[in-house]
């Protein structure tokens, strides 16, 4: 505001929340607490799991289904995920900014399709041309001593806010942006041939 700025697009993270487990969500809280005490005319997203060309969680895990013969999987797998489009979510900052309605508003942002991360695995592994993805679901009170143990080693790929932030999962119960930017949403299962292939 000192420097002349009103209009304010603030990126948090769906899942944020006062009081929330893991540290990442809290820090985003605490962000979202300065945006909405500021003088600025603001509007918050929260979006779910990103996804686009080159994006870090599907590349991991189409690097899982590539190399192994048995993809790990954290308890049951039936935690779901509604990955939101990197498309979709510049869209929805751009629609916000000339959107007079949006100024004071907190949107979460999620794609259309709700799946569970077996059936994302199971999604780039018929993608990748395989028939079936082996899974071997591992009990999550063993899991999580191991994540504790080794997740400030570089090469570990899961630290224990993540596998905190994994298991709570990752959906929307409001999907008003899309009624309030007029965006129809991609649905992370019709496009994922477009990111591997």
């Amino acid at each position: 505001a000192e420097q002349g700025v009103r209009r304010y697009v603030h990126m948090s993270a769906n899942g944020t929340r006062a009081g929330a487990e893991s540290p990442y969500h809290r820090t985003k809280w605490r962000a979202e607490e300065l945006v909405r005490d500021s003088q600025l005319e603001w509007t918050i997203f929260r979006p779910s799991l990103i996804f686009g060309q080159d994006s870090e969680f599907v590349e991991m895990l189409s690097g899982l289904v590539r190399s192994l013969p048995v993809v790990p999987v954290v308890g049951d797998g039936k935690y779901r995920m509604a990955p939101v489009a990197v498309s979709d979510v510049a869209r929805a900052f751009v629609k916000a900014l000339e959107t007079q309605e949006a100024i004071g508003q907190t949107y979460p942002l999620c794609g259309p399709g709700e799946y569970t991360y077996n059936e994302i695995l199971d999604l780039i592994g018929e993608t990748l041309g395989k028939k079936k993805v082996c899974k071997i679901h591992q009990p999550v009170g063993l899991v999580k001593p191991v994540v504790g143990l080794f997740e400030n080693l570089s090469f570990f790929p899961l630290t224990s806010a993540q596998l905190t932030m994994l298991l709570e999962e990752n959906v929307c119960e409001d999907d008003s942006w899309r009624q309030a930017f007029a965006i129809e949403p991609k649905d992370f299962g019709k496009e994922i041939d477009k990111i591997l292939r």
